[in-house]
């Protein structure tokens, strides 16, 4: 069996690669960078009116802007979290998976779902609804799924993960605002 994903190594995405890892490198800067040393800079550019300066300026305010979410505590935890879940979900569809088609490998079913849930967020459609079920098709339908049984897979994942995910987060918003309209109102 052909693999499902290769690794380009061309040029051009040896440059893609290149981009990525100075972004990375940048972000992970902003994370070094005291809010102290951001605000004196700004301050030092205030009177400045340029076209750099004015770059600089927005460049600056998105640095002092994820700084608060890029401390190491929130990163961490929220990072953590979101590879608990993800993992979750893909182990989610492997299982439903593996009672259609026992036998498949998880690292296959994973990655799958991993890359279908990704390029289904490209469609700027909430949760990739429509792109993501098409792509977890056509990679359903490469394994040689037959096509009701891809069908089955795909709608028990979909309800098991992004449903259920919605659906715990209504009732978190409503025990939330219960919560928070108790609190506010007056004994």
């Amino acid at each position: 069996r052909p693999p499902i994903c290769t690794i380009d190594r061309s040029p051009a995405a040896s440059d893609g690669y290149k981009r990525l890892i100075i972004t990375i490198a940048l972000i992970a800067l902003a994370m070094l960078v005291s809010p102290r040393v951001l605000l004196a800079q700004r301050r030092a550019i205030q009177g400045l009116n340029s076209k750099l300066a004015n770059t600089y300026r927005h460049v600056l305010g998105m640095l002092l802007h994820t700084n608060k979410i890029l401390k190491p505590m929130p990163l961490v935890s929220g990072l953590g979290l979101g590879v608990v879940a993800w993992f979750l979900d893909g182990a989610g569809f492997y299982f439903i998976t593996q009672h259609f088609v026992p036998g498949i490998e998880i690292t296959t079913v994973v990655g799958i779902y991993a890359v279908s849930i990704l390029l289904g967020a490209f469609s700027f459609m909430p949760g990739g609804v429509g792109a993501t079920e098409a792509l977890m098709y056509g990679f359903l339908h490469l394994l040689g799924i037959q096509p009701e049984d891809a069908v089955v897979i795909i709608i028990l994942s979909r309800l098991t993960t992004i449903w259920f995910a919605v659906s715990l987060g209504a009732v978190s918003v409503m025990l939330l605002g219960k919560r928070d309209a108790a609190t506010a109102s007056p004994a």
